[in-house]
């Protein structure tokens, strides 16, 4: 719902090496660098990549990525959202701070779902 949120400029954050995927390690550094978790590991989010990785690559390409943080059950926000302008987001530039931070907690988020799921296994 963040006005500043744009997907494809987050996607491009998280991918600082511009390889056009997200592996595990770019997530952890993504959610270090905005320091909402310190007891987060790369088989943390090597987890979540593997819940939407839909070509089973061990990588969140762009269509996965979408997945995970446009909402599925409100298609008039998930729409509004992928139709902002995109921007280029290069290796060293970061989304405004309310954007990287909500992100963030967003992925720390599914990680929390993804420990408590296992947990229940």
């Amino acid at each position: 719902m963040n006005e500043n949120f744009e997907p494809y400029s987050a996607f491009m954050r998280i991918d600082r090496n511009s390889t056009g995927f997200i592996a595990p390690r770019d997530l952890l550094n993504f959610i270090r660098d905005n320091g909402v978790s310190t007891n987060v590991t790369e088989a943390d989010c090597y987890y979540v990549i593997k819940f939407f990785d839909s070509d089973v690559d061990g990588k969140l390409h762009y269509v996965d990525f979408m997945q995970v943080i446009l909402p599925i059950a409100n298609s008039k926000l998930r729409s509004t959202a992928s139709q902002r302008p995109k921007w280029i987001c290069n290796k060293f530039d970061y989304l405004t701070i309310d954007v990287e931070k909500e992100l963030a907690e967003l992925l720390l988020g599914e990680i929390k779902m993804h420990r408590e799921t296992e947990d229940k296994k």
